[in-house]
């Protein structure tokens, strides 16, 4: 069975020095260039427009999409912000260019509604897959457009947003899928450069006052904080969460209740890394972990919680490090970049061929030198 020709559009930048990161493993490979890769699709990212001056043909917001030709659009230094403007130019562009693919897979809800939004266009089919870190409000347009015949499906990624797009915004069961997230397991792996001390513990939260509440109950258990509330929020460099982690006997993955899966990448990245982990117990989270064999669920604001969990793990590591372990070998077996591209991809060319049964695909390599791991 052919392949599609596809076109995979991300809300993110992918500048040059990134992918020469990625391709020497300095970096984790983002979701949507694994998807790409996989496909072996053209794509369209922040990085394919530039800024531009007023009055030089460009749109009123100062920026001109590239009238590129269908192959690996070219990337410039300086980015567009990933903002409204961004994603309705992201739209407009992939738009524009559906008339040369069969398919247009969307890392985002927000671009994928401007591509939307005038209606149907050529015979392209689309595929959806929702923020994880967002709620599915943005979605509300697709609801209200019951997302039409051109959106083959929308792809989830925990039983929450599920739910939550089938319930709250009744789009059609059949169209809507759950695939749990990937992550680099590559590169997010332990360091045997890097000394594992019991008494270290990693704490990742984008909330000031959970950070607080944390660093007092490590302090309080006699732990030892290795990253700064700064760098926990998730704007560490990717190295520098990996050395933590690799140093850490445990994670604290703590993220308030939402309509969303904020903490996702988090777990995965301490999973990976062999951490025994304590994760809030969200609807967004809880279908990561085996609650007592690969780490522990608390529940969200707890303090009282956290520091008891915290003290059995930190007073036991012989019981940590098999919690770690576990993490790690369920990554291995289920949640690598190559299980979420392969799943991705079996959606994909579904719904190009008109949602018939599609055969198990294998990784095929394509312009960016990322050597593949073993297995799936």
């Amino acid at each position: 069975m052919p392949r599609p020709t596809a076109l995979v559009v991300a809300a993110e930048s992918l500048s040059p020095e990134r992918a020469k990161r990625v391709a020497e493993h300095h970096a984790p490979e983002p979701a949507f260039l694994r998807v790409a890769r996989f496909l072996r699709a053209d794509l369209l990212t922040l990085d394919s427009f530039r800024p531009s001056i007023r009055g030089q043909g460009e749109n009123d917001e100062g920026y001109a999409p590239l009238r590129a030709t269908k192959g690996e659009l070219p990337a410039f230094p300086t980015p567009v912000t990933a903002n409204a403007q961004a994603f309705g130019f992201l739209g407009h562009e992939a738009r524009r260019r559906a008339v040369d693919y069969d398919l247009i897979v969307f890392f985002g809800s927000e671009a994928a509604i401007g591509f939307l939004r005038h209606g149907a266009t050529a015979s392209v089919r689309v595929v959806v897959l929702a923020d994880p870190a967002l709620p599915l409000a943005p979605l509300l347009p697709l609801h209200q457009k019951k997302m039409g015949p051109q959106v083959a499906k929308l792809v989830t990624f925990s039983p929450l947003q599920h739910l939550y797009a089938t319930e709250r915004l009744r789009l059609p069961p059949e169209r809507v899928e759950l695939i749990p997230l990937g992550v680099d397991h590559r590169f997010f792996k332990a360091d045997a450069a890097v000394e594992r001390v019991p008494e270290r513990v990693v704490v990742r939260s984008r909330s000031v006052d959970s950070f607080a509440m944390l660093e007092a109950g490590v302090r309080a258990a006699g732990g030892q904080l290795v990253l700064s509330q700064e760098e926990s929020g998730g704007d560490a460099p990717e190295q520098k969460r990996r050395t933590a982690l690799s140093a850490a006997e445990v994670a604290l993955v703590s993220e308030s209740p939402s309509e969303s899966c904020a903490g996702t990448q988090d777990l995965l990245e301490a999973m990976a890394c062999g951490c025994a982990t304590v994760a809030a117990r969200t609807r967004g989270l809880e279908h990561l972990l085996r609650d007592e064999a690969e780490g522990l669920y608390v529940t969200p604001g707890k303090a009282e919680e956290w520091r008891a969990a915290l003290k059995r793990l930190l007073g036991d590591p012989d019981r940590a490090q098999r919690m770690g372990r576990a993490a790690r070998t369920k990554i291995e077996e289920t949640l690598t970049l190559a299980h979420f591209a392969n799943r991705v991809g079996r959606i994909c060319q579904a719904a190009a061929d008109g949602n018939r049964e599609s055969p198990e695909f294998h990784l095929i390599p394509s312009h960016v030198a990322v050597a593949e791991e073993a297995g799936p």
